[in-house]
């Protein structure tokens, strides 16, 4: 344990007043500074209150003891008597060293150590030892190290002549350069001059100085070593420390997003126009095919289901795009008809944009719904059944052709029953009007044949796996 001690500026002294001056004590006495006289076999020859005070000693058990039986033998460090003993030696100067260590008394502790050699009058040589606690800033520079490394985004510190002093490992790892690339160089010197920007330099060289900060410059380049990017800068000018701390923040995948996100919105917003006038058409014809207001409510609501069903078939592709043959199941099944055993489907795995998906949508809502009342799955039917069949090819780069087949039995069909309404107009014209081809509806003793021959862009029908 450190002995109590009065260690006031009044108990410093050498062991004899011929020593030093009276002047001389008292400058070494008021120093902050830790300050040592040692003789060259370094024993202590006088040591002021401040040195005494930090690592806790008594000053009297400090003069006339070698430094290295100091303090519990803290300061037995070979490297600093070899240094010592070269101030003796070589009249060397210790300037700076730096001395990290555990003492026992204070804990680690980092000091920066400098050394002169003196001479008394009588010849004998002393060392003049000063000690600077470093340790405080140290720590601190440490802790910022580690906090600006810790930041995710890249971090650079200039100096008033915009050269760079330090940059954080992610603007090392972002931009893909090395410190000896980057340290001591002017920022618009970085890489392939990728800052050397006149709104930057305006910013940095003009408006920093006066306004102390700015925020969320963008810097759009493509920069060396990692291809084309979009930055935002922030800076704030530190006047004390003559200092200006830029955070860069990489931006390149917000700023697609929200480029993507905007096409979106703006697809979507015409989707739902097109839906908007679709559904507004759908109504006006259905009135006009009606005789009453139930019989209207009847058929819009059917076919408003219809295409509610398509519109969930849609919103779950991100290519907003439905299967061929889940269009016609989902009407099918809507109506009660099985599968295998009320009918039969055939054909490849054929992928319908949005638009053919709706207008292919309540065609066969219309056939499966007269399927219900006047043929194949109505109660008159005997066995009825249906089948369905379907192929796709290429007529050129740019357009496909689908054959449909859509062909019922079990129920003798007249033309008068079916070629009426707004139904039989939406399986004739509505896929041609919209596309080019042909929709035909033939009558046979044993049912109803509709065959639909329709040319597509390449864009709106394509196989499933590829376009």
């Amino acid at each position: 344990m450190p002995e109590s001690a009065d260690n006031s500026p009044g108990q410093f002294s050498f062991r004899t007043a011929e020593d030093v001056g009276p002047l001389f004590e008292a400058v070494l006495a008021t120093l902050q500074e830790l300050m040592v006289i040692l003789s060259s076999d370094l024993t202590v020859r006088a040591a002021n209150p401040a040195f005494c005070n930090f690592f806790k000693m008594d000053i009297q058990r400090t003069i006339g003891r070698k430094l290295q039986d100091l303090g519990d033998g803290q300061w037995d460090i070979p490297e600093l008597r070899r240094l010592l003993n070269g101030v003796i030696a070589n009249d060397a100067v210790i300037a700076g060293h730096r001395l990290d260590r555990e003492f026992e008394r204070v804990g680690r502790r980092v000091l920066l150590v400098n050394a002169h050699r003196a001479r008394r009058e009588n010849g004998e040589a002393l060392i003049v030892l000063a000690l600077h606690d470093q340790t405080e800033i140290e720590v601190a520079k440490e802790y910022s190290d580690k906090l600006v490394d810790a930041l995710r985004d890249p971090f650079l510190v200039l100096d008033w002549e915009l050269r760079v002093k330090f940059a954080n490992g992610p603007f090392y790892k972002t931009f893909d350069v090395e410190r000896s690339q980057t340290e001591g160089r002017l920022i618009y010197e970085l890489g392939n001059g990728q800052w050397n920007i006149p709104r930057l330099r305006e910013l940095l060289e003009t408006v920093l100085p006066k306004v102390e900060t700015f925020n969320d410059f963008e810097v759009e380049h493509s920069f060396e070593n990692i291809g084309r990017r979009v930055m935002l800068l922030n800076a704030r000018r530190i006047d004390h420390l003559k200092l200006i701390l830029v955070v860069i923040e990489d931006v390149t995948e917000a700023t697609h997003a929200a480029k993507k996100q905007k096409l979106l919105l703006g697809e979507a917003q015409h989707r739902v126009k097109n839906l908007l006038m679709t559904v507004r058409a759908l109504s006006q014809l259905t009135l006009q095919s009606s005789s009453s207001l139930e019989s209207f409510a009847e058929s819009f609501d059917a076919r408003l289901d219809a295409m509610t069903r398509t519109q969930d078939l849609l919103v779950h592709d991100l290519r907003a795009s439905a299967l061929l043959n889940e269009i016609v199941r989902l009407e099918l099944q809507a109506i009660g008809a099985k599968e295998d055993s009320t009918y039969c489907l055939g054909g490849p795995a054929l992928r319908l944009s949005d638009r053919a998906s709706h207008a292919f949508a309540m065609t066969m809502h219309e056939l499966a719904t007269n399927a219900g009342k006047y043929g194949a799955f109505s109660n008159r039917a005997k066995n009825g059944r249906v089948e369905i069949t379907w192929s796709a090819h290429a007529v050129d780069g740019e357009n496909a052709e689908l054959h449909f087949r859509w062909r019922e039995y079990g129920l003798s069909a007249r033309p008068h029953q079916n070629k009426v309404g707004f139904g039989t107009q939406m399986i004739e014209s509505s896929l041609p009007y919209l596309f080019g081809g042909s929709s035909t509806l033939e009558f046979h003793k044993d049912g109803i044949e509709c065959i639909i021959d329709v040319e597509l862009p390449s864009a709106e029908l394509w196989v499933e796996g590829g376009r």
